[in-house]
């Protein structure tokens, strides 16, 4: 059956907008159309707790009058609509403050082979199947083990996306994706003691996601923490599990966009060139990354999208730019704006931003620790980290190692240190990205030489 986003004729609404706000007055015009499809499934104790199947559509409208820019949406695309929206940005862009940097892209060549970012079984699979997959995502967790006794929360979700972008520059882009996304939360009872694992994964392929390893992974973490006693205080080794370290990348992605570096909201500002992380450590954002689930040809105002390294070999090499910031910084975007949706202004942001794997398996890493913590879960690190100088304090929950070997369960303790300091100490990394936050941020797991530990 033929969704009416498929209808949509994108370059058709693009084209009409552009002409009505040259029209209008506007000196030039940037039209960002957007049509998809998703479905949600939401599952408790093997029922069905909410499913929702949603089309969306609507019309991303930026002007300029001179340098002074205007915004717009509109979720109808009749002509009198279209011509309400073109209006009333005009408008805006006539009473908003006058910003030289304000521009829009030109248009550039971009990669046009295979992404591997649409999979059309994604919109074309039965509902019932898809059912089955938030019910495989709780019955996989439950049959690991029979400790398993709450589910927290539970979802299969996925969509098909169309997206057209198109300036009076010249800019005319259009692209498809799709995207599958499972997320199984439990928790393990025994006696007094109960415990929660989450687990994530997300896929732009449908056969790419395995709802059951999800379940199986979450049951795993949960089990894991039973019996779970406090901390000793010391400082000692630390083996990031790859999930922990992930919550430490999407903070650092913040510290790398040029928009918080020219606004001074980053301590990176003025460490461009400098070591900031062992030699060991490399990181990129790379916007090309076959099969990712931030992949597009092109960013969200046009730009090519590229592979950027942002830390080589310990040493900051790049932040991350989209036309303003670049104008700004007399550079050149990377390709990162990024838009949540229709509704949403272009801004600087990552897309598949990841912490490149070493050769050190998990053993290895537990060896050359000797005697330290596993940490499988932090909170509130967002809350708990110093945004002026990189020191954190935050709770987490985890497993001792003794003489090289994982041992028991342990919680209700705190780990501080400095955001850089721990990137210095990197002194092994896993050989396996773990991929997180809708696969948008991955790392391995990662051994650090030291970080304080507050328990009993």
């Amino acid at each position: 059956m033929t969704s009416p986003k498929d209808r949509i004729n994108l370059a058709k609404i693009g084209d009409q907008v552009l002409n009505l706000a040259k029209k209008s007055g506007a000196d030039q015009a940037e039209v960002y159309v957007e049509a998809s499809s998703t479905t949600a499934v939401y599952v408790k104790d093997q029922a069905i707790e909410n499913l929702t199947a949603t089309d969306t559509a609507g019309i991303g409208l930026r002007v300029l009058k001179g340098s002074s820019l205007g915004f717009g949406t509109a979720n109808r695309f009749d002509l009198d609509s279209l011509k309400r929206l073109v209006e009333n940005t005009v408008a805006c862009a006539k009473g908003s403050t006058p910003d030289e940097f304000n521009c829009f892209a030109r248009p550039k060549p971009h990669v046009c082979g295979d992404l591997r970012i649409l999979d059309e079984r994604v919109g074309s699979v039965p509902v019932e199947e898809k059912i089955e997959r938030g019910f495989l995502l709780e019955s996989a967790a439950r049959a690991f083990d029979g400790r398993i006794r709450r589910t927290a929360y539970i979802v299969y979700a996925d969509g098909i996306s169309r997206v057209g972008i198109y300036n009076t520059l010249g800019v005319s882009f259009e692209s498809s994706s799709s995207a599958c996304q499972g997320v199984s939360w439990v928790a393990a009872v025994e006696g007094s003691s109960v415990e929660s694992g989450l687990s994530e994964a997300a896929s732009t392929a449908f056969d790419g996601l395995d709802c059951e390893a999800i379940g199986r992974d979450a049951a795993k973490r949960a089990v894991a923490l039973l019996g779970g006693k406090q901390m000793c205080s010391g400082r000692m080794p630390v083996v990031l599990d790859g999930r922990a370290a992930g919550q430490f990348l999407a903070f650092f992605a913040m510290l790398i966009s040029a928009d918080n570096v020219q606004k001074g909201k980053s301590m990176l500002a003025d460490k461009l060139g400098e070591k900031i992380a062992s030699s060991g450590v490399t990181i990129f954002d790379d916007g090309l990354l076959p099969g990712g689930l931030a992949t597009t040809p092109v960013d969200d105002v046009g730009v090519p999208r590229q592979r950027t390294a942002i830390v080589e070999k310990g040493e900051l090499k790049a932040f991350i730019h989209d036309c303003y910031t670049a104008r700004k910084g007399n550079t050149t975007s990377t390709g990162n704006a990024i838009r949540h949706g229709y509704k949403a202004s272009p801004a600087v942001g990552t897309t598949n931003f990841f912490v490149e794997p070493g050769e050190a398996n998990r053993r290895q890493m537990f060896t050359e620790a000797g005697k330290g913590v596993l940490i499988t879960s932090i909170r509130d690190l967002f809350a708990g980290l110093d945004i002026a100088t990189g020191d954190f304090s935050i709770p987490a929950q985890g497993l001792t190692i003794e003489g090289g070997e994982s041992a028991a369960p342990v919680k209700d303790f705190h780990i501080s240190g400095n955001l850089f300091k721990m990137l210095s100490d990197v002194v092994l990394l896993g050989d396996e990205i773990i991929w997180s936050n809708a696969a948008h941020f991955g790392t391995p797991d990662l051994l650090i030489r030291e970080l304080s530990i507050a328990g009993s």
